[in-house]
């Protein structure tokens, strides 16, 4: 296997389903935004938006929304009625500066960008033993808000965490919105018990954590300021371990794929270790090298001059019919289908 620097560079992150870059440009694309040539800039283009099982990079996704927020200077991206600042996150993480409570933090929240707009609104409130987070939206757009809804439980949930000095663990996540072929990467940043298809949105958590008693300080909130990539929907932090995995398996290239063995002992653990702590990570070994082949193969069917057989061979399948079964149970389509998209997309 032979992998120059960029295409390392690439395949070190797992890639992403294009639906999200749909979601977060639904309401530009409604109002009549160069989305065309925001896409351009990142080496993408619009058909590529409805191509089946395309996918990105965490670096495309991440440049896009930072450039259509700068272009709008909207940290909603056109979906709410009112523009809200993308300055205003920052004096927000401010003013939170002498909160005691997470039910301070959210009065402050909702008290805050209520000088923005009233189109959403925070709740907070006990239940038996758990705490229940909601977010309320007046959708605006005949679109799907998905990316807002998202978006505001995540940072909410981040931003908490924070200041509790804990990574918040939802008990279970409820959307209103319907499951899609995002889901795998919701898991990813919500957890496992996500529902979909609910009356509200909202998230649940162990009771204690709202009698917890918060310290902050200017000088916490300009640290955490630094480095906000991780309060958003799109994070290289979370998941160090898989993210190491993955590292291991591209920089030990051989003429076949690691065993988990193999990785563990590179990792000074033993196989059982690695396959639980990577199960608490809500992934697996298997997983992990699958996701860097199905990335890897999209890279690879971008080049005209490979046939599909030496794209298999490459990737170290025994046959082509197992590639191919692999690439349609990605994809939701052969190899030959999807390169002709990405052709008709040229």
């Amino acid at each position: 296997m032979r992998f120059d620097q960029s295409l390392q560079r690439k395949l070190l992150y797992p890639s992403i389903p294009v639906g999200f870059l749909n979601d977060v440009l639904a309401a530009a694309q409604h109002r009549g935004l160069p989305v065309e040539q925001l896409l351009l800039n990142q080496g993408l283009s619009l058909n590529q938006l409805n191509i089946a099982g395309f996918r990105v990079s965490v670096d495309q996704y991440s440049q896009v929304v930072k450039q259509l927020g700068e272009h709008t200077d909207d940290a909603f991206l056109g979906f709410l009625s009112r523009p809200v600042p993308i300055r205003a996150f920052s004096v927000f993480c401010y003013s939170v500066v002498g909160c005691r409570n997470m039910q301070e933090v959210i009065d402050q929240a909702n008290h805050f960008y209520a000088l923005f707009t009233d189109d959403f609104h925070w709740s907070l409130q006990e239940e038996q033993n758990e705490l229940l987070l909601s977010i309320q939206i007046k959708p605006l757009l005949p679109l799907d808000y998905r990316f807002v809804i998202q978006s505001l439980l995540l940072m909410t949930i981040r931003l908490l965490g924070w200041l509790l000095g804990e990574d918040l663990e939802p008990r279970e996540v409820d959307f209103t919105f319907s499951k899609n072929n995002t889901d795998e990467n919701l898991t990813y940043l919500f957890g496992n018990k996500i529902h979909y298809g609910c009356e509200s949105n909202s998230v649940r958590f162990d009771r204690r954590i709202g009698d917890a008693k918060l310290s902050c300080t200017r000088d916490q909130v300009s640290q955490l300021l630094k480095n906000t990539r991780h309060l958003f929907l799109v994070s290289r932090l979370k998941n160090p371990l898989s993210q190491e995995v993955r590292r291991l398996l591209l920089m030990n290239k051989s003429q076949e794929w690691l065993e988990v063995e193999e990785v563990a002992e590179l990792l000074g653990l033993n196989k059982n270790l690695l396959w639980r702590k990577l199960k608490k990570e809500g992934t697996s070994f298997l997983e992990i090298r699958d996701h860097i082949k199905r990335d890897w193969s999209l890279t690879l069917l971008e080049d005209p001059g490979k046939t599909v057989e030496q794209v298999a061979d490459q990737l170290r399948y025994s046959d082509v019919s197992a590639f191919r079964k692999a690439f349609k149970k990605w994809t939701g389509l052969q190899p030959v289908q999807y390169r002709r998209e990405i052709k008709v997309d040229g």
